[in-house]
């Protein structure tokens, strides 16, 4: 599966109208093969799909994300859940 389930990128719990369980974001592992498929792509295709500039800021957001999952995390554990 490529998606995590029950939480989003930022650690929250989804919950669907009905009560059930959401569907969160693309696993990390997921979207690294994503980027390395676009980086192959862009060999064998001989054009630009994807700037450095992009790469970076993707590098950035997922540094992000990982720091917001941790301070969740953190959170949770201190409040006992």
């Amino acid at each position: 599966e490529n998606r995590v389930h029950g939480r989003n990128r930022r650690g929250r719990v989804l919950v669907k109208r009905d009560g059930s369980v959401g569907v969160g974001s693309y696993t990390m592992e997921y979207r690294k093969g994503l980027l390395e498929r676009l980086r192959e792509l862009q060999t064998n295709v001989g054009d630009l799909l994807i700037t450095p500039e992009e790469e970076a800021r993707i590098h950035q957001i997922w540094a992000e994300e990982q720091v917001d999952l941790m301070s969740v995390l953190e959170s949770d554990m201190g409040a006992g859940k």
